[in-house]
């Protein structure tokens, strides 16, 4: 289309719609006392990182015009919008063109692109009273932070100027990134929509469509257009519907972002973890989803409705307008969870006069504190489920006697008492939810001095709702409020279902509170004594941004155990009133940080987290010291190599070695970006040091609620004490325990330490806390009695999920013995929490939600192992002998190349084929020739400089590899090992046949006896003859059929 038609068509319409631009006209006169001209500007935005054609159409007015300018304004030295080299035009004839870059100030100075066109003829380029385009590209910013300015500067032929007239191109951008389903599969058609959201003050925010696409046939989406002015956050949802309009699949839950993590952005020579995080280019996993759809009722009527609906597993709020005004909500969520419905209509969105009572406070036109549901578990993908909830309400009564015990000073003022309405057991949600009716001036509803209450501080009498709560009651002596002795009390009160006006008796005594004094936050809290906890960066600076969801979990003798879920922050802040005597875990969610959990010690008064920042080589992984300590590890440092795979997690990948259709994704963890791969469900997640093979493997790790992989662990190439046949290994994870069910530690041996052919057990040397202190120690005489809440937050649990259950209560005492056979791990077997596998040389223990764990493995040495000499650190555990793992297994061995290797005593190339683990082992080494072990199928061959040998590995009649052996040279044997599939019963004859070595192949290790050597040698001798008469009659058959027969000679070997 031409600039002339594209001029026409704005003047007709006003509004031009191109592919991804919206065209609008833009008309200014530019004056002086002479020059009159006008312009017009098709482009209105200009998008980041990419190629922009900027048109104009200039008019002369007055005379005709020579020469115009046009200077690009508003980007920096260090990252300049740029003019592209031969991207100029224009409609007048005889221009000529130049182009200058002027850049000031250094790399934060300001860049300047200035474009002329010219002729000083008197003709000039436009004459008057006509028009003439003018068009050149701009390659745009990649930080698109503020407006592109082009100011246009117009020359007559006379010499006059017109005024200077500028023109203002918003910065846009593209969003991109690809959709895979739960099986791993590119998803298309899934609907990827982005809102643009703004809180609004005192009110419900605002979300505001901003675009949307669908997935292509790659499961590839590209959002463009999108503005970047101001820095708006964008909220991003996925979700797949089937041909009948049913959302059946739904993406990760994710808060809203800011505008710059939506786009790449331009850091180089850092590891990718270590760059700010991008959602651009992201694969995103969607899975089973189910609708919920809400309304409300007075029993009669349909209501209106502030609503929130929460995961009851992490209290995870998956869709929330609470100040809302709704009559009907649809929520789609993943399935197999169970979730809370919470409706209510708050005081500042209704009205709470005089006439909100009785039975019209149930009207939509009143105030009306939060109902729930919490019984939701969709299971059936496409499943739609309506909740309906009656918001009426009865009042019934709370009354009793107010005490005081582990006061230092005469309690003598009770401060406040706020109820807290609780959806489910256990869980305080972060608002209060009462009426706010409670007038502690008021006798009737507390009184100092009652008879009723001999020796207590007050009497107290309040009306309720008919539910759950958790009502706090505080009070402090009578000193001035900021050095007072606070005191406070948490009592659950369970009034769900009862009828109007029913009495309930509830004494509460007042306890010692955590922390120092803090004045009230505003509407709904009060003074009193809090306990403060920061989120910081790993240089000690407050989370400002994209702020975690933290849930404190408290245990007490007087109220059990609660969840409270936090959202008041101030600068990564937050304060929380607690009784001193409590067990409290913080656990931590952060969408750009791994996720974690903290052992919070209240005596302290105020404790800092400190997130990962993925800086400096910081990934959030660990390894134990020489002090007994954990340290950082620098993942960019080749020893400390570490890879980390998504597996799905079905019956038929929760297995020890997954087959490769389990595995959605894996990555090297120095290339990770905290939002390369964001799963919206249930997986089994996979760490792995790669030098060893040392890993820990999280089943049925909760994506959704841990948004992060648990990269606060810790692992080590080597054993941290221990003997060679006995090595005790350290691991670690500071994962919350509601992320996963179990994990699976894996831990290499080797063969000249530990004799696979025997009996190996595994047990419990020590646990560790989140400090990594020592809270068990199995050597000074520990048992299962002794565990505690520090290291296990399953005590007790039915669920198999406690050191102390039936599953794991072994571990703790004589050990488990490891099999050989059982590599499941989703059973309560006792085989299943123990296997080792003799051909990779690694053994697995399963252990439940643990902080630190140092597994002590029991095994016996060889009979040959006390005759070997060599003794070094180990690259494969044990710490008794030095050799090397090389690991080809990323792959089937079928799609490597050939591997050649230099390999010593004990040194072990390990491979993949079928899925299967295998290993080419040098068993032992002389100057002439080595003993090589293949396993799993575990068969030796003696080989001479220059043998080869084919080998089936799995007893499927093909041999699968070819192991040849070039050259020995400084106690190193130099040797090739070749993928094959090649069937053994009809091996075609070829010239390799004919160069068959001479060397046996046998199962079990080569024997030592006297004996068995010459009869060996006799059938050596045997082999050898029968192979040179098959060679003789190969040749002389080969002769003969030579004379016409066109024929190929099988022979059986």
């Amino acid at each position: 289309m031409s600039v002339f038609n594209l001029k026409k068509m704005v003047c007709k319409k006003g509004v031009f719609a191109g592919f991804a631009l919206a065209f609008v006209v833009i008309n200014i006169c530019f004056a002086s006392s002479v020059l009159l001209a006008n312009y017009t500007n098709i482009t209105v935005s200009v998008e980041r990182s990419a190629s922009n054609i900027i048109n104009f159409t200039i008019e002369a007015q007055s005379e005709n015009i020579s020469q115009v300018q046009f200077r690009i304004l508003g980007s920096q030295n260090f990252d300049p919008d740029l003019f592209e080299v031969n991207s100029n035009g224009t409609t007048a004839t005889g221009a000529y063109f130049s182009n200058i870059s002027v850049s000031s100030g250094g790399g934060g100075g300001n860049h300047v692109e200035i474009i002329t066109f010219t002729n000083t003829s008197g003709a000039g380029i436009i004459k008057n009273e006509t028009t003439q385009n003018f068009w050149f590209s701009i390659f745009g910013r990649s930080m698109p932070m503020g407006d592109m300015n082009v100011t246009i500067n117009i020359t007559g032929v006379s010499g006059d100027l017109n005024d200077t007239n500028e023109v203002v191109f918003a910065m846009t951008f593209r969003f991109s990134g690809y959709v895979k389903n739960e099986t791993g599969g590119y998803q298309n058609q899934t609907n990827v929509s982005l809102y643009k959201f703004e809180q609004v003050p005192n009110g419900p925010p605002i979300e505001t469509f901003a675009g949307s696409t669908l997935t292509n046939g790659n499961g590839a989406f590209t959002l463009s257009g999108l503005p970047v002015a101001g820095n708006p956050n964008y909220v991003l949802k996925m979700i797949y519907y089937n041909g009948s309009g049913i959302a059946t699949k739904v993406g990760s839950i994710l808060p809203p972002f800011p505008g710059q993590m939506y786009y790449p952005q331009a850091f180089s020579g850092a590891f990718e973890f270590m760059r700010p995080p991008s959602l651009n280019g992201t694969t995103f996993y969607i899975g089973p989803a189910a609708t919920i759809n809400i309304t409300a009722t007075n029993g009669s009527n349909r209501q209106l409705f502030g609503y929130m609906v929460m995961e009851q597993g992490t209290g995870f709020p998956l869709s929330s307008n609470q100040m809302g005004n709704n009559s009907e909500v649809q929520v789609i969520v993943p399935t197999n969870r169970i979730y809370t419905i919470m409706l209510g209509r708050f005081n500042n969105q209704f009205a709470n006069g005089a006439e909100c009572n009785g039975n019209f406070m149930n009207d939509t036109t009143c105030g009306t504190p939060p109902k729930s549901n919490s019984t939701l578990n969709p299971t059936i993908a496409g499943q739609k489920i309506d909740v309906q909830l009656d918001m009426r309400i009865n009042r019934v009564q709370m009354y009793g006697c107010i005490g005081v015990a582990g006061n230092s000073s005469v309690i003598t003022n009770v401060t406040s008492i706020l109820p807290r309405m609780m959806p489910w057991t256990g869980f305080v949600p972060p608002m209060r939810a009462d009426t706010q009716d409670i007038d502690l001036t008021s006798d009737l509803q507390l009184n100092y001095s009652d008879a009723r209450c001999p020796g207590k501080i007050a009497r107290y009498n309040i009306s309720l709702l008919n539910s759950n709560y958790l009502v706090e009651v505080y009070g402090r002596n009578s000193s001035e409020e900021l050095v007072a002795e606070w005191v406070g009390a948490f009592q659950n009160a369970s009034f769900e279902g009862q009828d109007a006006s029913t009495n309930n008796n509830v004494n509460i005594t007042l306890g010692q509170l955590a922390g120092n004094f803090v004045e009230s936050s505003g509407t709904g809290d009060t003074n009193r004594s809090k306990f403060v906890v920061r989120i910081q960066n790993s240089t000690g600076g407050a989370i400002t941004q994209d702020t975690p969801n933290v849930n404190l979990y408290v245990k007490n003798s007087i109220f059990g155990e609660l969840n409270f879920i936090i959202e008041g922050f101030t600068n990564g802040t937050f304060t929380i009133a607690l009784p001193l005597n409590s067990t409290v875990k913080a656990k931590v969610f952060s969408n750009n940080a791994p996720p974690t959990e903290k052992k919070v010690n209240l005596s302290t008064k105020e404790l800092n987290i400190t997130l990962t920042t993925m800086a400096g080589g910081d990934a959030g992984f660990k390894k134990t010291n020489a002090s007994g300590g954990v340290e950082r590890i620098n993942v960019t440092n080749s020893d400390f190599d570490i890879a980390m795979r998504f597996i799905r997690n079905s019956a038929e990948c929760n297995i020890l070695n997954p087959p490769s259709d389990c595995i959605l994704t894996s990555m090297d963890v120095d290339g990770f970006n905290p939002f390369s791969a964001l799963v919206a469900g249930k997986i089994n997640m996979e760490m792995r040091m790669k030098k060893t093979n040392v890993s820990i493997t999280f089943f049925n790790f909760d994506m959704l609620s841990a948004k992060q992989p648990p990269m606060e662990s810790v692992m080590n190439n080597e054993a941290s004490g221990g003997s060679g046949s006995a090595p005790v290994w350290e691991f670690g994870s500071f994962v919350p325990a509601d992320v996963y069910d179990y994990a699976v530690v894996s831990i290499p041996y080797n063969d000249t330490a530990i004799n696979d052919s025997a009996t190996i057990n595994i047990s419990v040397n020590n646990l560790y806390d989140s400090d990594w202190n020592m809270v068990w120690n199995k050597s000074r005489g520990d048992t299962s009695l002794n565990v505690t809440s520090d290291v296990d937050d399953y005590i007790g649990n039915s669920n198999n999920r406690s050191y102390n259950s039936s599953g794991y209560r072994n571990l703790l005492g004589g050990g488990v013995e490891c099999s050989n056979s059982n590599f499941s791990v989703s059973t309560t077997a006792t085989s299943t929490y123990c296997s080792v596998n003799t051909s990779a040389n690694m053994i697995y223990m399963r252990v439940p939600h643990f902080s630190g764990v140092a597994p002590l493995v029991s095994g016996s040495a060889p009979v040959a192992a006390s005759s070997s000499s060599s003794s070094s650190s180990s690259s494969g555990g044990g710490g008794v002998s030095a050799y090397n793992i090389y690991s080809y297994d990323e792959k089937d061995f079928s799609l490597y190349s050939d591997i050649n290797k230099a390999l010593g005593k004990d040194d072990k190339i390990k491979v993949k084929i079928n899925n299967e683990s295998h290993s080419v082992t040098i068993y032992s080494l002389t100057n002439t020739s080595v003993v090589i072990k293949v396993a799993s199928t575990i068969q030796t061959a003696n080989f001479s400089i220059g043998d080869s040998n084919k080998f089936d590995v799995n007893d499927d009649d093909y041999y699968d590899l070819r192991v040849a052996l070039n050259s020995i040279s400084n106690s190193k044997a130099d040797i090739t090992v070749s993928y094959l599939h090649e069937s053994i019963s009809t091996t075609t004859l070829t010239a390799e046949v004919v160069n068959t070595p001479a060397s046996t192949v046998t199962s079990g290790l080569p024997s030592t006896d006297e004996t068995s050597t010459d009869s060996s040698m006799f059938w050596y001798i045997i082999i050898s003859l029968i192979i040179i008469m098959i060679v003789v009659i190969y040749f002389l058959t080969r002769k003969f059929f030579s004379k016409g027969l066109n024929s190929r000679v099988n022979v059986l070997g």
